[in-house]
């Protein structure tokens, strides 16, 4: 069904995305191998990757919580997961991320997991760090940075404390500050 889920999203142009294919089948695999029940998804976009974590999320009896600040990318990610037969696995939400409510309604849910792939520039990666670490500090978090000109994600993981621990599917010493990425994973020291 991953292969099914990952060709559909790859040949439809109305689907594009930024995520890498091997960056999808890394968040599949880890969030079954977890058997994580609660993910959430910042900035689900139309829902390329909602769909794999939904994947995960389905074969796991659990929930992706997907939030995006834009109602069109909303509904396309719904409309997708209706395609793909994922909709019971996903809880959609319209909001604004940046505002201190959206994290008082995200805070409610039992997220063991969180997908970052929200904006990437200036301070809006640190904001998303202290966020997740406020209401949820001692979840994992993977920071999806795709080498946008600018991109402050790699800058905001080294302000707030935290530490790369890996570029997926690389080795544990893998330094990404001394490197060119575009997909790891960090996590609180």
């Amino acid at each position: 069904m991953l292969s099914q889920i990952l060709k559909e999203v790859r040949d439809k142009t109305e689907y594009k995305t930024t995520t890498s294919q091997k960056l999808k089948v890394e968040l599949y695999e880890k969030c079954v191998s977890e058997t994580y029940r609660w993910v959430l998804e910042l900035g689900c976009d139309t829902g390329n990757t909602t769909a794999v974590l939904a994947l995960a999320m389905q074969e796991n009896g659990g929930k992706v919580l997907a939030v995006d600040n834009d109602p069109d990318r909303i509904e396309k990610a719904m409309l997708l997961m209706d395609k793909l037969g994922l909709r019971d696995s996903v809880t959609f939400k319209t909001m604004d991320i940046y505002k201190p409510e959206a994290w008082e309604i995200i805070s409610k849910y039992p997220i063991e997991f969180v997908f970052v792939d929200a904006m990437h520039e200036g301070d809006y990666p640190l904001w998303d760090i202290q966020n997740i670490r406020e209401y949820f500090p001692r979840i994992p978090v993977v920071m999806h940075d795709y080498g946008l000109i600018g991109s402050g994600v790699k800058d905001a993981i080294h302000r707030s404390g935290h530490v790369i621990t890996r570029k997926l599917g690389e080795e544990s010493n893998w330094n990404p500050l001394k490197n060119n990425t575009n997909d790891w994973e960090a996590v609180l020291i």
